[in-house]
């Protein structure tokens, strides 16, 4: 019973479901076959069978497989009703149904996980700032959901739509370079829109050109421990709701190496222009990162919709609310129904089992959303509705 929300469940009816068990010699029998019957001899120490219940029935169901091991106990030992009790309270949390809602309800966090030698701090009123950036007007109303559920994670939320790159660039530049005390723990970036080669485009009159590209090195660049003071040593969040497809254009020289081009012509094909062998060496991706940048760096998560090569949504999904991505879709309402004890890690876990299952039950190709990590060695936990307050007083 290792997920949060089933355990609530059972302390809620903890005391009504320890009254109907009973200890008889044959469920104690069975116990010494349980994983934790090393807890046993410490029953002694316990003065009558209630408390010994409790500390059973506390102890031994701390893990999924265990509580069910303890309610095979409780039906050899002719107890059918208080095992079939256990068992509901062992079943996984249900996934929310998918909802065409803008405005998704963010359970509110019981505890606060914050700033210990596993978490990462994140305990500020505000968190700090969320900006989102959409370009895509079929996906209007999906920003304006991760709007909502940022301002109930106690972000302050910016919400950008139609930004060219260099209004884009601009904003992020801002926040960047801000010489004020940052108020909060992490800083968010949520882009959603069109992409191509590792790169996101702004919007233009006309289609987009390379000027109206932005690398998404360049972007998680501009926040690095050593150009970014605001935010040195703070949480950095990046999520890319964007197409990965590659497009064969002329090459750039990537940093600290030589062209591998001549003109459009890839040199090891002579001449392939969309050259499936030697595309990535026309591609700047985050492996390139200065090493530097991956050395002094920080806290850094990078989310993406898609695997390199794939595209991130299609036109297909429709609802009350206009089109939803799969991904935006699985996110948001992940993030929503578990963030109150689940970690960005296992909330991306979770988007991406959900969002297999929607593809699979539309027919798509698989997308294989990804997640990249630097210098993160602590988990990361929204905290909906919980913060220090102390931390609320920040000045500038």
């Amino acid at each position: 019973m290792d997920q949060e929300g089933p355990r609530v469940d059972f302390n809620k009816a903890f005391h009504e479901f320890i009254t109907g068990v009973e200890l008889t010699d044959k469920f104690m029998n069975q116990l010494s076959e349980h994983p934790c019957n090393y807890l046993l001899p410490s029953l002694t120490n316990f003065p009558d069978d209630l408390a010994k219940k409790c500390r059973i029935f506390s102890e031994f169901t701390l893990v999924r497989d265990n509580t069910e091991r303890l309610a095979e106990a409780l039906e050899q030992s002719g107890q059918d009703t208080a095992a079939k009790q256990l068992r509901k309270f062992n079943l996984s949390e249900k996934p929310w149904p998918n909802s065409y809602e803008i405005n998704l309800q963010v359970e509110p966090a019981r505890a606060l996980r914050s700033d210990t030698s596993k978490e990462l701090k994140m305990d500020a009123n505000p968190r700090g700032v969320a900006l989102i950036f959409v370009t895509e007007p079929d996906l209007s109303l999906e920003a304006e959901r991760f709007r909502s559920i940022c301002e109930q994670l106690l972000f302050e939320p910016y919400l950008h739509q139609g930004f060219t790159k260099v209004q884009i660039q601009a904003r992020l530049t801002e926040v960047a370079q801000s010489k004020k005390k940052y108020k909060g723990d992490a800083f968010v970036m949520i882009f959603i829109g069109h992409g191509y080669n590792e790169k996101i485009i702004g919007c233009s009159e006309s289609g987009p050109t390379r000027d109206d590209v932005l690398p998404i090195r360049d972007i998680v660049n501009m926040f690095s421990e050593t150009r970014c003071r605001a935010l040195r040593q703070k949480t950095k969040v990046f999520v890319f709701n964007c197409c990965r497809e590659k497009w064969a254009e002329e090459a750039l020289p990537l940093p600290d190496t030589h062209p591998v081009n001549t003109g459009s012509e890839c040199a090891k094909c002579q001449g392939r222009l969309a050259c499936t062998k030697c595309e990535p060496t026309m591609i700047d991706t985050l492996q390139y990162l200065d090493p530097q940048w991956k050395k002094e760096n920080k806290q850094t998560h990078v989310i993406y919709a898609c695997a390199e090569g794939l595209k991130a949504w299609y036109d297909q999904v429709n609802g009350p609310i206009g089109h939803v991505s799969v991904f935006g879709q699985a996110l948001s309402h992940t993030i929503a129904q578990y963030s109150w004890y689940k970690s960005l890690y296992q909330l991306f876990l979770m988007s991406v089992k959900r969002s297999e299952e929607e593809l699979e039950k539309s027919g798509d190709p698989e997308r294989r959303p990804e997640i990249n990590m630097f210098a993160v060695n602590k988990e990361l936990f929204f905290n909906p509705g919980q913060w220090r307050e102390e931390s609320d007083d920040l000045s500038d």
